[in-house]
């Protein structure tokens, strides 16, 4: 009786520990984002300009320019570049949005048909 209570207690002792390991980053959530409710959006559009590590501003098809906070936890490809068509997944508000992945879309090279 006395180690089934012991054990009891232990369990009871490290549960607000498990609540604070729950508002632990994982890799697919970056840091800054803990325990954060904002919806995801995703959007695609024109890099206007690109400073690694802290933003990315692009101009959408209806002629929207959006910035994007980035940082070390965001998923950017090497290829992103003024210029290139790309698509963000980002979190956050309308005031401030946070870029959680980067993907550049590949221009669609047409199909050739024979002569």
């Amino acid at each position: 009786m006395k180690l089934g209570s012991a054990v009891l207690a232990g369990a009871i002792a490290l549960l607000p520990w498990a609540a604070v390991a729950g508002r632990v980053a994982s890799p697919q959530q970056p840091a800054n984002d803990v325990g954060s409710t904002s919806p995801t959006t995703t959007m695609t559009g024109t890099v206007q300009s690109y400073e690694a590590g802290r933003s990315i501003t692009i101009t959408t098809q209806n002629g929207d320019q959006k910035t994007f906070s980035l940082d070390a936890s965001s998923d950017v490809p090497g290829a992103v570049a003024v210029g290139k068509t790309v698509t963000i997944r980002a979190t956050g508000d309308a005031s401030s949005q946070f870029a959680t992945s980067v993907t550049v879309v590949e221009a669609k090279t047409p199909d050739k048909k024979p002569y």
